[in-house]
């Protein structure tokens, strides 16, 4: 056994089969969780756990070491947080890392915080107590989200060494709950104000890509973003908390009502549809669309009747969500922006918007960001016509400048 205590699992025989496997490195502080992991990933035979890691420390030097298909990751462990790890896997050696965590106060900012450093997908840890219904859905989960991870292109992250780490999330043993912005709309009497809307689906690489690409908006900005991303519930509003820390935008998890206002950038809450309705936002735990809830389509929908001041963007995201919601506002006059295949983690969403003809424009986070104050203008600039702009527009086939 190696001196650092990390327990490498031996191989059987098999070379061929064992060439199709998906090697995976499991960290969890946690013995009793690091063999039910290593249980669930192995129970179909397509999935090999190489080595386990008792604290982040271990997996960095595994993954160096190893290179595996894929890493799932604890967030509450000794000496090096699952947080501080996969900061430092995504900017030295990038690897697919999926979190699993049970959602507490901190370590859901963690793991939050984790998705903007490029971490992919974020998996309930699974059930202490025998083996229930309950266990068998997130094991199923869990190898899904697993077998996906270890298929995406991951890349280095950009936040290593550079990124300020919030202090709410830097500290985890912190239990400072941060108090939610103040969302009011002010409006002159008898004028209603007809606000530019930024509407936003993303799905795995997205919170990297909205943490590159909100702290890219200056103060100022002259209309509201609505932000759906596919996270489970109780994780979004720690994401919006530590994209709020780092962006001159307002970055708050949507509430029933809450108007829009300019300047501020509404995330959908995990497991609650968000639509527009009379310039407020409406949630419901509506069925399931596309498999997802929230789902995308089900924002672009709402927003039809006001397409001529949306502009829809698609960032990384496995899957068509929010396609033909995209292909719906374009033709009723909105603009259609997506992420471009090499930014992009998965370029699923993005790319089968690209695919079908509706998305006309094609940029990395931080373009897409310097188009939108472009488009829609920031208090001091005025909006610039489309035509102006350094952009690639797929339907004319002009060359970016």
């Amino acid at each position: 056994m190696p001196a650092s205590g990390v327990r490498a699992l031996a191989e059987d025989d098999g070379t061929a089969e064992r060439a199709r496997r998906l090697r995976v490195v499991v960290a969890d502080d946690s013995g009793m969780m690091r063999r039910t992991i290593t249980h669930i990933l192995q129970a179909e035979g397509d999935i090999e756990v190489i080595a386990t890691a008792r604290d982040g420390a271990e997996a960095i030097e595994l993954t160096q070491r190893l290179r595996p298909d894929a890493v799932t990751m604890d967030v509450n462990m000794p000496h090096v947080d699952g947080l501080r790890a996969t900061e430092v896997i995504m900017g030295r050696h990038p690897v697919p890392i999926v979190i699993i965590s049970s959602y507490t106060k901190r370590g859901g900012k963690a793991a939050a915080q984790a998705m903007t450093y490029g971490a992919v997908e974020i998996v309930e840890k699974p059930s202490r107590v025998g083996v229930s219904l309950d266990l068998d859905l997130q094991a199923e989960e869990i190898r899904f989200k697993v077998r996906a991870a270890a298929r995406v292109r991951v890349v280095r992250s950009a936040a290593f060494g550079m990124m300020r780490r919030p202090a709410a999330v830097a500290p985890l043993s912190s239990t400072h709950e941060p108090q939610r912005p103040r969302v009011e709309r002010k409006e002159k009497p008898g004028k209603k104000e007809l606000l530019p809307i930024v509407a936003i689906g993303s799905s795995t690489g997205g919170p990297a890509a909205l943490g590159e690409m909100l702290p890219s908006i200056p103060f100022g900005f002259r209309g509201c973003l609505l932000i759906v991303q596919h996270m489970p519930p109780g994780y979004t509003s720690d994401l919006a908390h530590c994209l709020d820390q780092r962006c001159a935008l307002t970055v708050v998890e949507a509430r029933h009502g809450d108007p829009l206002v300019p300047g501020v950038a509404y995330i959908a809450p995990g497991g609650l549809h968000m639509e527009v309705a009379d310039e407020h936002i409406k949630l419901h735990a509506g069925g399931r669309r596309n498999l997802h809830r929230p789902s995308v389509d089900v924002l672009f929908d709402s927003l039809r009747a006001v397409a001529h001041r949306v502009q829809a963007v698609l960032l990384s995201g496995m899957g068509d969500d929010g396609v033909e919601g995209m292909k719906a506002l374009r033709s009723n006059g909105a603009a259609a922006l997506a992420q471009d295949e090499p930014s992009s983690v998965v370029w699923g969403m993005p790319g089968a918007a690209v695919k079908a003809g509706c998305a006309a424009l094609q940029f990395p986070p931080a373009r897409l960001a310097e188009y939108l104050c472009a488009a829609v203008g920031v208090d001091g600039r005025p909006a610039a016509p489309v035509t102006e702009l350094s952009c690639v527009v797929i339907d004319d086939r002009r060359a970016s400048v």
